[in-house]
């Protein structure tokens, strides 16, 4: 019975990594509709993303592009931090909580860069997810040594 319950945890922290890279997919096709909506409506000609320079850019075009970059910044570090975990088998049930939070953490990243695009929100919501990173690996050293 332990042994299926820690199977459980084990896989359940593959969970928000999983989750995380769906809504990574979504942004990236809303990236491509706001860039093909630029185009179409003339606000942007295609020939810009040939060397993505030539002209000024529209500014939702540039929020958007600018989101997707950050969806390389921070979340590689999760996803490597959810696999060491799993790997030196230091999983527990709070390893999978600190991971939805950073995952919800990155959706109100998301949600205030690409609405209100306040910076010193989305600066604390940025944070909150390395904090949230730093907090796994905490219990990774903890459990490990």
């Amino acid at each position: 019975m332990e042994s299926q319950m820690n199977n459980t945890i084990y896989v359940s922290i593959y969970l928000p990594m999983a989750f995380y890279l769906v809504y990574i997919i979504f942004l990236l096709f809303l990236n491509f509709r706001v860039r093909f909506d630029a185009v179409k409506s003339g606000n942007l000609p295609a020939s810009y993303f040939k060397l993505f320079q030539g002209t000024e850019v529209p500014e939702k075009v540039a929020v958007y592009s600018r989101h997707i970059d950050n969806q390389f910044q921070v979340p590689p570090y999760f996803m490597l931090t959810c696999l060491v975990a799993a790997q030196v088998d230091a999983v527990s049930i709070l390893t999978v909580v600190f991971a939805w939070v950073f995952v919800f953490s990155r959706l109100v990243h998301s949600y205030i860069h690409l609405g209100s695009n306040n910076v010193i929100q989305r600066a604390k919501a940025y944070f909150a997810g390395w904090f949230f990173i730093f907090l796994i690996w905490v219990q990774i050293i903890m459990t490990t040594l």
